[in-house]
């Protein structure tokens, strides 16, 4: 899961649309807020549960999907003026909470002379109020990586001012359910603010992609065109026995044998499970597109027999899937016709044609012996409506 807050200013310019249009798709964000007053979230992985609306402070209770772990989140606009973060001091203290609590944004104040680079150093009653307030509400800084001073005034030199006045912060309840927890803060780009991201395993990421380099070197340098380095120590091997052919005693070139020996007996044992992979590789790659062909004509096939559209017997064409299916129930149901009780039968009338007596009916459920069944095939064999195999059956019943 990944939170992001971003005070970018001037986020009617659509340049800056576009930008954290690429800033979401580009680390995958679930919850974005973008001060001073919005706040996005992806409703297929987190939900809100409830929310607390301050002056310079919106508070959520997030529930996350996959890990089905729930939490507070604050966002946090920080007023310029003293008086006013006054009142933000106070809304952390009525949303405090011991259960796990994230807090990020711009708070327009920093907790030590050093988060500032400036000819005017900072307020010293500013840091206290501030600090005091985390101290009251158990709130820390989240460890962080990326860039220190988070925002610059963008002028000169002369004037140029940097400060740290954006900050992740969480309690102990967080940091115990979130152990892994970081916090990033990526370069500013068209903004004054840099942008918040905090993952539990976007550190992890960000080592995954430091060594991608040394990784890609180790492997050129070791294993890429490994089958040519095998066939180099092999044709070494071959020119130096070639030579001790023609001086079989020489000490140099015993001793550049054995070498040679070892280098490729060495290369050829580390080639075989090399070449194993890439077979294995092969036949995955192979499969996955026997499977990617097998499923398009699946999928071609189902597509083939689907039924589009269709009259009914009104002459009206129905389209779409629920539309004809209607109609077929429909037409089915006409045809067969509905749930609905049938009418009884007139007794009376029945009893007024011809009954079966009861002499008749005993007649019909008496038992057949077995001659009269002999009869019967005798009856048909001579008619000739008897088959072949119609006589061992007549064997059968003659026994019985």
């Amino acid at each position: 899961m990944k939170v992001a807050s971003w005070n970018i200013r001037g986020f009617n310019c659509a340049l800056k649309h576009s930008e954290v249009r690429d800033y979401l798709g580009v680390n995958k964000i679930d919850i974005l807020a973008l001060l001073e007053t919005r706040v996005f979230f992806n409703p297929s992985t987190v939900t809100m549960l409830s929310k607390t609306v301050a002056n310079q402070l919106i508070h959520f209770k997030v529930h996350h999907h996959e890990s089905c772990s729930t939490f507070h989140l604050s966002t946090v606009y920080g007023c310029n003026n003293p008086l006013d973060r006054h009142r933000l001091w106070s809304s952390f203290a009525a949303v405090a909470t011991y259960e796990p609590w994230l807090v990020l944004g711009d708070f327009n104040v920093v907790r030590s002379p050093s988060e500032k680079l400036s000819n005017t150093p900072p307020v010293l009653q500013d840091m206290i109020d501030f600090n005091d307030c985390l101290a009251s509400c158990h709130l820390d800084d989240l460890t962080c990586t990326g860039v220190d001073m988070t925002w610059t005034n963008k002028q000169d030199s002369v004037t140029r001012v940097w400060s740290k006045l954006d900050r992740v912060l969480a309690n102990p309840g967080f940091i115990t359910s979130y152990p892994n927890a970081f916090g990033h803060f990526q370069e500013p780009g068209l903004s004054d603010h840099s942008s918040i991201l905090g993952s539990p395993m976007y550190c992890f990421f960000q080592k995954l992609k430091s060594v991608k380099h040394a990784l890609t070197q180790f492997h050129k340098q070791h294993f890429n065109n490994f089958s040519h380095r095998v066939q180099s120590a092999k044709n070494a091997l071959m020119e130096c026995q070639q030579k001790l052919a023609s001086n079989p005693f020489s000490d140099v070139l015993i001793q550049e044998e054995r070498l040679l020996i070892a280098d490729y007996t060495k290369l050829k044992d580390h080639e075989f499970p090399i070449l194993s992979q890439r077979a294995k590789i092969k036949d995955i790659q192979d499969s996955d597109c026997s499977s990617k062909y097998f499923f398009a004509k699946n999928s071609e096939r189902t597509h083939q027999q689907v039924i589009g559209g269709i009259h009914d017997h009104h002459g009206k064409l129905h389209m779409g899937f629920y539309s004809v299916s209607n109609a077929f129930n429909q037409y089915y149901q006409d045809l067969l016709g509905h749930s609905s009780p049938t009418e009884t039968f007139d007794t009376d009338f029945i009893s007024k044609g011809v009954v079966v007596t009861s002499s008749d009916r005993q007649f019909l459920i008496r038992e057949i012996s077995p001659t009269e069944i002999v009869v019967l095939v005798l009856m048909d064999f001579q008619l000739g409506s008897l088959s072949l195999p119609g006589r061992s059956l007549l064997r059968i019943f003659v026994k019985l």
